[in-house]
């Protein structure tokens, strides 16, 4: 017994080592850069600072007028709107919105030296944290100290293009490098998500809302831990490995490559269900019928 649960641990391992490198290779580089073109990733913005490396460019294309975008970026912060991401993940971080659900514009243009706020009682915040506004151009851009640079482009009359880009100093120590590895993709998907809903606000489009993206996330969070429990479904070492590193893969291009939403995150949790209880069923059998 103890030979095989250090057996189904190492395996356990084993494949999310796998996880990571292919994390590492294949899709990290892709969420740098998510949504932006080359010539967006290389263009210069004000906010960019030469002691500071560029970490992350991403954008998104907004089927709306450049000014009513440009209106509900001006109501970023826990005071005002919120930030147009995953409310019940920043709830729960103890990030509270004032007006969460607001229908219409309501606050004025940001101005220089202006606090944007990372909610309304910093207490209750896991890590409490605000953006001061460091610089702002009416209609075209703005930069947030601790988050970066918000460009918007007009590409025709009702269609915009929202641009964010973040930095981070030259060097960093070791802790300072895990720590980078550890938010990074955490930040991309809730970025991602303020994108799409500045974009959803703009557009007047519910294509997302708060129950769907309760639903995405907790069929994302089951799956994961569902590609690890076959580790000590399925037989063989080889399988142990080779199975959950496969589907985990295409559990990573579910989170970070594929729009978040729930026909893609369900689909797969179905699929792994089925997987799962071929697993057992196959288990099943072999111990009752002594099979190896």
């Amino acid at each position: 017994m103890f030979t095989g649960l250090l057996k189904n641990t190492v395996a356990v391992l084993c494949v999310f080592s796998l996880e990571v490198i292919l994390y590492s290779v294949l899709i990290e580089p892709k969420i740098l850069d998510w949504g932006a073109t080359v010539e967006e990733s290389q263009m210069t913005l004000i906010g960019d600072n030469d002691q500071e490396k560029i970490i992350s460019t991403r954008a998104i294309t907004i089927n709306a007028p450049k000014e009513n975008v440009w209106r509900w970026l001006m109501q970023l912060g826990a005071d005002r709107a919120g930030f147009f991401s995953y409310e019940f993940i920043e709830l729960a971080l103890g990030y509270e919105t004032r007006f969460p659900s607001m229908p219409l514009p309501q606050f004025d243009d940001f101005k220089k030296n202006d606090l944007i706020r990372g909610s309304l009682d910093e207490a209750r915040s896991v890590i409490p944290y605000n953006f001061e506004v460091l610089n702002v151009i009416p209609q075209n851009t703005f930069v947030l100290d601790n988050w970066g640079s918000f460009l918007i482009t007009s590409i025709s009359d009702n269609k915009t293009r929202l641009l964010i880009r973040t930095q981070e100093p030259m060097k960093i120590g070791g802790f300072g490098f895990i720590k980078h590895h550890l938010i990074a993709p955490f930040h991309y998907v809730m970025e991602r998500r303020t994108l799409y809903g500045v974009k959803m606000k703009a557009e007047k489009d519910n294509r997302f809302t708060h129950m769907r993206d309760k639903v995405w996330f907790s069929s994302i969070l089951i799956s994961w831990c569902m590609i690890f429990a076959l580790a000590f479904v399925v037989k063989g070492n080889v399988k142990k490995i080779i199975m959950p590193t496969v589907l985990g893969f295409i559990w990573l291009i579910n989170l970070f490559i594929l729009p978040p939403l729930p026909v893609y995150s369900t689909l797969f949790l179905l699929m792994m269900c089925l997987i799962v209880y071929i697993g057992l069923k196959e288990r099943f059998l072999n111990q009752r019928y002594g099979l190896r």
